[in-house]
């Protein structure tokens, strides 16, 4: 077999070897039906341990990729086994509202929502695997329509003692936090209804508000949050139902509301009579937070939703909602009418992680891991003389203005995709998508060859 090179911009040992195998396939370097070394040999010549090469191998296997011969080992997959399906959109330079698109492993993701495969704790995730592989009940069957009973209490009993007035039956499990949002909309919004949401703010929110058939209306932001006048403008104009925010570690921003930011959204959505949905999906990413609206004001204001996707494991797809019993109910009934039920074997696996002595630590690491990266951030902005928003506080994101005569970051993200790097221009997280001069970076996906481009870029273009 030809020699492979593993590249760690592909992730994990695992999915490094997976990459440069399939690669090889498709360059023709290994031919269909050619046996592959065995995983001991394999794993002598690049240095890894066997348990890497048996799971990628696996993985290939399971993919149609490779074949497994039980006693003889892996091979090519012939090509009529190996049918390959059309290949995915090709990303432009508005692909995260194209929602077809995932993103390829070659470009660098500046413009992504998450973190990179190696940042999570995956050790823990293996380990929590490997246990519950030993349990009589791992959650193959539906569970309780509300989601595993255990994981509902751990979460009852967390926010209860961050001053959550909660009873238990006001928590429901979800397919993620996107599906708690959809939940919210569909529960409890009417067609043509208008919608407060974050300007900038979370592009999955705004697009599903669309696609609902409401009228959305954004709320400028500031550095501390929503800008307060604006807001009491907004509630006596249109008298809105809701108000989809953001208040911690805001997706695009990454600023936070201040205390003084929160107690007057509350007191103005109290005196218009229009309901909070608290997105607070970076929580765990918080090194010393202030009290949620949630805690500020209860659950007869306030919708709150939060995730694991941030800082456990993404695939899981584990989010929740927390609300009073009778709003829960209603929802959980909807839930149950489009899912049945979220996934027992992911709420297992997510609450073992959370009770393993190692995830404080983990997270400890990665909020440590962020902040190095947000001040060397900071220090290259600086030193090719752009901005951000404000300076990032331990989340994920950089809210970055291009420099002045520069209007349209979706110019810039059409011209960074053929050097390799996939932005996600400004425009993407406002109603309508005007042009924004703004781009939204990952920190845990911004090297300085990032920098770099957008210095040459600005020189470039007028």
């Amino acid at each position: 077999m030809p020699p492979l090179t593993l590249d760690p911009r592909h992730g994990t040992l695992v999915r490094q070897l997976m990459h440069a195998i399939e690669q090889g396939i498709r360059d023709h370097r290994l031919l269909p039906a050619s046996r592959l070394p065995s995983v001991r040999q394999l794993a002598s010549q690049l240095g890894i341990s066997t348990f890497t090469v048996a799971d990628a191998y696996g993985r290939l296997a399971q993919s149609g990729a490779l074949l497994a011969r039980p006693g003889d080992g892996y091979y090519v997959a012939r090509d009529e086994q190996n049918t390959p399906f059309p290949p995915p959109p090709t990303p432009g330079p508005r692909w995260l509202t194209d929602h077809r698109i995932t993103p390829s492993p070659e470009l660098i993701q500046p413009g992504a929502g998450w973190l990179p495969p190696d940042w999570y704790p995956n050790a823990l995730l293996q380990k929590a695997m490997r246990q519950l592989a030993k349990e009589p009940d791992c959650g193959g069957h539906y569970e309780e329509s509300a989601g595993w009973q255990p994981l509902r209490q751990r979460l009852w009993l967390q926010h209860g003692e961050q001053g959550v007035a909660l009873a238990p039956e006001g928590v429901l499990l979800t397919q993620g936090a996107s599906q708690a949002l959809a939940l919210v909309v569909q529960g409890e919004l009417r067609t043509g209804e208008t919608v407060l949401v974050d300007d900038p703010g979370y592009c999955n929110v705004i697009a599903l508000l669309e696609l609902s058939g409401m009228r959305v209306v954004g709320v400028p932001w500031t550095a501390q949050g929503p800008d307060c006048q604006q807001l009491a403008t907004l509630l006596k104009a249109h008298r809105p139902r809701l108000f989809f925010t953001n208040p911690r570690l805001h997706n695009p921003t990454g600023a936070s509301y201040s205390a003084a930011t929160a107690f007057r959204v509350l007191q103005l959505a109290e005196a218009h009579d229009c309901l909070i949905v608290e997105d607070d999906v970076s929580a765990p990413l918080v090194r010393e937070g202030g009290p949620t609206l949630a805690a500020l004001a209860g659950l007869e204001r306030v919708i709150y939703i939060g995730s694991f996707a941030k800082t456990l494991a993404p695939g899981l797809r584990v989010g929740y909602l927390l609300g009073t019993p009778e709003r829960v109910d209603r929802l959980m009934r909807l839930k149950a009418l489009n899912a049945i039920a979220s996934s027992g074997l992911s709420e297992r696996l997510v609450l073992r992680m959370l009770g393993e002595p190692e995830r404080e630590r983990e997270l400890s690491r990665l909020r440590g891991r962020l902040q190095s990266a947000a001040e060397r951030w900071e220090r290259g902005l600086e030193r090719i003389g752009w901005q951000s928003f404000c300076s990032p506080a331990g989340g994920l994101f950089s809210w970055v203005r291009l420099p002045p005569g520069h209007q349209d970051a979706a110019q810039c993200a059409g011209d960074a995709l053929a050097a390799g790097f996939l932005l996600a221009p400004g425009s993407q997280f406002r109603q309508g998508q005007p042009a924004t001069p703004f781009l939204r970076c990952n920190l845990a996906y911004s090297p300085p060859g990032l920098l770099d481009f957008l210095q040459r870029w600005a020189e470039r273009r007028p």
